[in-house]
């Protein structure tokens, strides 16, 4: 009689490009990533601009994934998904603005005032 055994493993691979890399440590990138994510993360390629690992057993919804399949976002942080991430991706930064160069002639509330005055 043959005995078999049936292994699964739930991996991910994540290849990151555009990045500047110069001196990177993968054995502590390693540990950081798998500390993060709460499971195994293997580097198996990096060059001077990207990385390319594996991951293990990652929740999906850490990954954001269009419909074709193509990961646009990981969350490292528990109770934060990954969607809360590509959204937190597209905000608008803050403008300062100096109260004394709000425009006062304009119509409209002080904010729409405001707004202006940071577009200017």
């Amino acid at each position: 009689m043959d005995d078999y055994v049936i292994a699964y493993a739930n991996k991910t691979i994540i290849k990151i490009n555009g990045l500047k890399i110069k001196g990177l440590n993968a054995n502590k990138l390693e540990v950081l990533l798998s500390s993060q994510l709460q499971s195994d993360v293997r580097i198996i390629g990096v060059t001077g601009d990207s990385i390319v690992m594996d991951v293990y057993g990652v929740d999906e919804k850490q990954i954001l994934k269009d419909e074709a399949g193509m990961i646009h976002a990981i969350s490292l942080f528990e109770g934060i998904t990954a969607t809360e991430v590509a959204e937190m991706a597209y905000a608008k930064k803050i403008v300062p603005v100096n109260f004394n160069e709000i425009p006062r002639k304009l119509d409209g509330c002080a904010g729409e005032r405001w707004a202006v005055a940071a577009n200017e």
